[in-house]
Formats: C-alpha cells, structure tokens, sequence
C-alpha cells in the first residue's frame, strides 16, 4: 500500500509535533519554508524541505495525492498559501483529499468572560484577529468553489515541551505577570492538538469548525504559580496591565475575555484530552525535562 503523503505550509513548533506524529504512523511529509537554511534542521526531523516559492516542487508533491495542512498566520496581504497557491489548489483539487487550517480562538472577539463554541458568531476587534477570520473565510470560499474537504482548528494558548512556563522558570527567567487572577484564558498542549489533527484528518469530515482548547480556563497568574510549584524557582512579580515592563502584544491579549468550549471534539472526534487542563500539562512538561 502506498503510504500516505501530507504537504504542511509552515514547519513551524505544532507542525513539527504533527510531522512526527505522521512519520511514525508511516506517512511521507512535506513542508515548505522560506530558506533553504532551515532544509538540514528539516531533513533532521524526517521530513522532506520544500522551497515555498518552488512552484515546481509545490505541484509535483501535490499530484502524487495528499492531505494539505496550512499553518502559517496571515500577512498584510492576506493569507501566503492563498496568495500563491489557490489556483492550483483549485485545478488539482481531485489530487487533494483533505485541507487543514490553524486558526485561532481570537476570532470570537471579546464575549466578557462568557462560553463559546464553533456555533458563536465571530466578532474580533484585534486587526490580527481581523485579518485570521478574512483569511478562514477565504480558505472557505476556496472549498465551496472546488468541494475539497475543509476543516479549521481554532487553538487556543499552545503550550508544550519548549514553549511553557516550565522551561522558562527552568531557563532561569524572571517570570512577570498582569495581576489579573479573576481574567481567565484557555490553553491547549500541542500533543492534544496535533492528535486532534490527525483524527480529524483520518475521519475527513466535511467542513468542520473545532475549537481545540482543554478544559480548564484558568487565570495567567494561577497557572504561573503552578509551574512555579514545581520547582524551587522564585516568586513570579506580579504587575500592572498598564506597566511598561508588559509588552504591547501581551496587553492586547487582556482585552477579551471568553471561555472556549472543547464538547464538539469530544462529541465528533470522539477525542479524550491527554492533557485536560494546564495542571497535568505543565507536570507532564516538568517531569520529562
């Protein structure tokens, strides 16, 4: 039997996870990138480097049959995979079985402080938030055009190994926080996230919305100092949303307030989070250093 072969857009940190989830179940993945300096560190991990701009290459992968996962954020343009590859998509959509799209939670806007699921009507008021429901809204009038099978993750926070409070209290930061403990936000391990993927992918159901988030939306305050338990690091300093020692683009975040609802996932997907909620996350993350 043929193996099955994906072509990731951007092999950026939950792609990586997802590529070798992939190559252990005997798929063959492809992944574009910018430079041809990042070809070596690709092959590393066992996947097959792709100039985004080779055309060429980008078509040839595309006619031996594959899945197609794009994860790379919007530019002042639009969508980069769009800008570039929609007509081709679109003529070789018979050699597409399936598309993914990383979104984000952020589409939903500010819902102070209640529930949404993918059933809430998006309203986001950050530009960047803007430009990902633009870009959504593209990658679906791309599917009604040629019927290839759509589904779009709306993550929340990631974390994982690399990327957590856990490695950054271990890489000796002093960790800063908004001392807003009643402002709570979802998050979600980028093993449950890649895991989802892949189970959306096998099912291939037709143009499915899933918000990945885990169970527990917690407080950025709360969650720190849990990760703080795990070691002897010391206290966190808690600040101010209006001290200059929080950056901008962290301050945006503390503009909106919603809870993410995870029940379609479980319900379709039939999915069992590994990591329900920050608190085995983060423990999981500190063991294994």
């Amino acid at each position: 039997m043929d193996k099955k072969t994906i072509l990731i857009f951007g092999y950026g940190y939950t792609s990586s996870f997802l590529s070798s989830l992939l190559i252990k179940e005997g798929w063959s993945v492809f992944a574009t990138t910018r430079e041809k300096e990042n070809f070596s560190r690709i092959k590393k991990t066992g996947a097959n480097p792709i100039l985004f701009s080779d055309k060429k290459e980008i078509e040839k992968t595309i006619n031996k049959g594959v899945y197609v996962l794009s994860s790379i954020p919007p530019s002042k343009e639009g969508d980069p995979v769009l800008n570039e590859y929609s007509s081709l998509m679109s003529e070789k959509k018979d050699f597409i079985f399936w598309v993914g799209y990383f979104s984000t939670t952020s589409v939903y806007g500010d819902k102070m402080g209640e529930w949404v699921n993918e059933e809430t009507v998006p309203n986001p008021r950050l530009p960047r938030s803007i430009e990902r429901l633009k870009v959504e809204n593209s990658w679906r009038m791309l599917r009604k055009d040629t019927g290839i099978l759509l589904n779009i993750f709306r993550l929340s926070g990631i974390y994982g190994p690399g990327r957590s409070l856990v490695d950054r209290f271990q890489a000796g930061e002093n960790i800063i926080v908004v001392d807003r403990p009643n402002q709570l936000f979802n998050r979600v391990h980028v093993i449950d996230i890649v895991a989802i993927t892949y189970l959306a992918m096998k099912k291939k159901l037709k143009n499915e919305i899933f918000n990945v988030s885990d169970d527990n939306p917690a407080s950025q305050v709360e969650v720190s100092e849990f990760a703080r338990s795990l070691s002897s690091s010391p206290p966190i300093k808690k600040v101010s949303l209006e001290s200059n020692l929080i950056s901008d683009m962290a301050k945006s975040f503390y503009l909106e307030e919603k809870k993410v609802s995870n029940k379609l996932v479980k319900l379709k997907l039939r999915y069992a989070f590994k990591f329900p909620s920050f608190s085995e996350g983060l423990k999981d993350i500190y063991e294994n250093l």
